[in-house]
């Protein structure tokens, strides 16, 4: 028989398009903090932090959280100089 994934949700964001999203408003804001963009939705939010995560990675943002648990500041890295 087939298993029950009635429990699992469906995901209404993707990680390409959460990247977008973010890197949208880092080009328009400069900086944001997590809370003001993250979404309701427990696994969409993990995805989001995924996302900064490789934001950082790619060395676009620079994340700082002044303590445990205290909401996290995103402010992009300006561009190298060509």
């Amino acid at each position: 028989p087939r298993p029950d994934t009635s429990h699992l949700a469906d995901l209404a964001v993707s990680l390409i398009g959460e990247l977008r999203r973010l890197r949208t408003i880092l080009d328009s804001e400069g900086s944001f903090s997590f809370r003001q963009v993250a979404p309701e939705s427990r696994l969409e939010r993990a995805l989001t932090f995924f996302a900064l995560l490789e934001l950082h990675a790619q060395g676009e943002a620079r994340l700082r959280q002044r303590r445990a648990f205290d909401d996290i500041v995103v402010t992009r890295v300006a561009a190298a100089p060509a």
